[in-house]
């Protein structure tokens, strides 16, 4: 069966980078864009409204679509799949608005949750230097800060009530300790489901322990 280990964080926290390397270290593991993913069923599905517009409803009606398309696709697959995606958003046509974005019904299928923090200044200089989300670059400090705190909400809002072990890394770790501490954890989780017993007949093997790091 296969797992998904879901990297979160704010845009230009590094999630792609590091799920990428991931990928490519951890055994029988695949990357898969969450952003990418939802496009192309928003094309499909002749949506025409941009992911950053979607109201509530219609963001946890694409994300369940979403993890449905994943679900068939690795079924019957032992593979780990490193998802990129965010845990919330903003919608700009309310700002103070908070999306959640990954329905509850699927955490369940979710290994682990590993959380990128990247500190305002270092999120509004990385965005600059790509110069190609206006939106995102017109952002201010307050404003990134309050989209890393609501990213971060959610994604130890899960891990707490699904017990999903979490591992919450500053993004500015060399990237040497950042990718091994990763590749640490995510095969400590493996491990913990293969060995750990269940009391409902192999159907909830998620009993690894809640960790979190301030």
């Amino acid at each position: 069966m296969s797992s998904f280990v879901v990297v979160v964080g704010i845009h230009s926290a590094g999630k792609s980078t590091l799920g990428h390397q991931l990928a490519e270290i951890t055994p029988n593991a695949e990357y898969v864009s969450g952003g990418k993913e939802k496009n192309q069923i928003l094309i499909e599905q002749k949506i025409k409204k941009p992911l950053r517009q979607l109201n509530q409803q219609e963001s946890l009606i694409l994300n369940k679509a979403l993890f449905e398309k994943l679900s068939k696709r690795y079924a019957g697959s032992d593979k780990t799949v490193i998802l990129n995606m965010h845990t919330t958003h903003s919608n700009p046509v309310a700002k103070d608005s908070f999306i959640r974005l990954i329905p509850e019904r699927f955490a369940r299928q979710i290994q682990s949750i590993i959380l990128l923090k990247v500190e305002p200044i270092e999120a509004i200089q990385r965005r600059i230097a790509r110069g190609n989300d206006p939106a995102r670059t017109s952002m201010d400090f307050h404003q990134v800060k309050k989209e890393y705190l609501a990213e971060a909400m959610e994604a130890r809002f899960l891990a707490s009530k699904y017990k999903i072990p979490l591992l919450v890394m500053p993004s500015d770790m060399p990237p040497k300790a950042l990718i091994s501490k990763a590749v640490s954890f995510i095969g400590l989780q493996r491990q913990r489901l293969k060995i750990q017993p269940s009391k409902t007949g192999g159907k909830n093997l998620r009993r690894a322990t809640y960790l979190r790091r301030r």
